[in-house]
């Protein structure tokens, strides 16, 4: 044999090698093997390193924070296989997702065939259709793998799983503890009646201290310190009855679940609405005049607007600002008070007008692992037209390679049901072929 033919033999041979490696599910690497905090198996290295630690991050969060657990595979080819078949069975040959409640996700890219498979755990279809799956798959995957972007497309149309299957809470007990509702009742009506009493004098206190404070000297001084503590009232029910029924749970008294039946924040509403009427009576009460002494009334909303200059009412219709008008009865003196609301409007700086808003943001530079980026933000005041950009300095990328190898070593942020360590496997869930596929 000549010396030409066999070199053309070699390279034949090392060409025929080089592609036409076709994997099985048996040989495909399981990530889990060699570290629990690995979710992706790239042995064609058809994604690049970052995307994998990416891909790692997000889906180990998602695990520690909900237990459901996702792989992406990602290889050249698996010969004369069907894609969903396969990806069928190797679902429940790596047992992805818990054992009894089957809620895992597998990402299978298959390069050669152009197909991209989502399958789903039995556990999981409820809140990931195949109508979902689908939609993820042509809308989000394919048009990036139709530009040659792999990794953004396997970024992307993972991230929108995780954010569809974080919606779900699963339960992973075994028992379940009857209630007695006859019992239950009527210790949950206690609670609420005891807790809208206190409520009650509290408010009714807060009114009475604010009316007799001296310091306060405005109607309007006096209606936030009562606004304030109205607010906290009805907010601090949402923290204090889980707290109450928290340690009644722990006495092994579990009807104390009752409590969660009737909207918590709907016990507050009664003396809610009680410190919104005291409010309003404070803030339009009637005040003495500086001129002549006598009464001021309060101007209804139809009635003070001759009396403000035109970007005060401008800033009342965008609600920037509430301005308070009082006239007097006998020498029509008037006073007018600000009341600052809470929006996305400031000041202005050439009109003072509380009407200057973020208009647009847009990066001017990218940021990359190397240099920093550009942000520029374009404020407008929309009652005199004035417009000024300014730009912020974006930080630059950072890998996560290391926050995640430093949450493996430090066994608390990824630690939990799946065995998280060195190695290991899978959670024992199965699939019943629920997910989608498609091809680019």
């Amino acid at each position: 044999m000549k010396r030409k033919e066999i070199i053309f033999f070699f390279l034949l041979i090392c060409a025929f090698n080089a592609w036409g490696i076709s994997y099985t599910v048996e040989s495909i690497p399981n990530p889990q093997t060699t570290d629990t905090n690995n979710f992706v198996s790239n042995p064609d290295d058809i994604l690049l390193p970052s995307t994998v630690s990416e891909l790692n991050h997000q889906i180990a969060l998602l695990r520690a924070q909900k237990g459901t657990e996702m792989a992406v595979v990602a290889i050249e080819s698996i010969g004369f296989e069907e894609p969903d078949d396969f990806a069928n069975r190797l679902y429940n040959h790596w047992k992805i997702g818990k054992e009894k409640v089957n809620n895992g996700v597998l990402v299978l890219l298959v390069n050669d065939a152009k197909t991209i498979v989502i399958r789903s755990g039995l556990g999981v279809e409820g809140i990931l259709p195949d109508a979902i799956a689908k939609r993820i798959i042509s809308q989000t995957i394919i048009p990036a793998f139709r530009e040659g972007d792999f990794d953004g497309g396997i970024l992307a149309g993972v991230n929108r799983i995780i954010q569809v299957v974080e919606q779900e809470n699963f339960d992973y007990s075994t028992t379940k503890k009857e209630i007695n509702w006859k019992e239950a009742v009527p210790y949950a009506i206690a609670i609420y009646l005891i807790i809208l009493t206190l409520l009650f004098f509290w408010i009714n206190k807060v009114v009475v201290q604010a009316k007799n404070n001296q310091s306060l000297t405005t109607n309007l001084s006096r209606y936030k310190v009562i606004k304030e503590q109205n607010s906290a009232a009805y907010s601090i029910v949402g923290f204090f009855l889980p707290i109450v029924s928290f340690f009644i749970i722990l006495f092994a008294l579990p009807f104390a679940f009752v409590l969660f039946l009737f909207p918590l924040p709907f016990v507050a509403l009664p003396t809610y609405f009680y410190g919104k009427r005291e409010m309003k009576k404070v803030r339009q009460a009637p005040i003495k005049c500086n001129e002549c002494g006598n009464s001021m009334s309060f101007l209804s909303e139809e009635r003070e607007d001759k009396y403000l200059a035109l970007s005060q009412q401008f800033e009342e219709k965008l609600k920037s600002v509430d301005y308070d008008v009082f006239v007097c009865d006998t020498c029509q003196n008037e006073a007018i008070f600000a009341l600052d609301i809470f929006s996305a409007y400031s000041k202005c700086p050439k009109c003072d007008t509380k009407a200057y808003i973020l208009k647009k943001k847009k990066t001017i530079i990218s940021p990359t692992y190397f240099s920093s980026g550009v942000l520029r933000s374009s404020y407008h005041c929309k009652f005199c037209g004035y417009e000024e950009d300014k730009d912020t300095k974006i930080p630059r990328l950072q890998r996560t390679n290391s926050s995640i190898a430093g949450g493996a070593a430090g066994g608390t942020i990824f630690s939990g049901r799946g065995g998280f360590g060195r190695g290991g496997s899978f959670g024992g869930g199965m699939t019943g072929g629920g997910g989608a596929s498609g091809r680019w």
